[in-house]
């Protein structure tokens, strides 16, 4: 599971776990989601869990 938690000591970070492991510490809410997201869709996830809420992740729009 991909999940992005507040840093408990310092509220304007977000970090990025990948099944446990800590992949990156953002300070936007916004960069972290956009991690999370390509970690998700790399490895096939349709769900994140952000701040303990299970959100869908948006598939890619390709265009030719």
């Amino acid at each position: 599971m991909i999940s992005i938690k507040q840093n408990e000591n310092f509220s304007n970070w977000y970090q990025v776990f990948s099944f446990g492991k800590l992949i990156d510490e953002l300070n936007k809410k916004s960069k972290a989601l956009r991690l999370a997201e390509g970690i998700a869709r790399n490895q096939n996830f349709n769900y994140i869990n952000v701040q303990g809420e299970v959100v869908a992740i948006k598939k890619p729009v390709f265009q030719k």
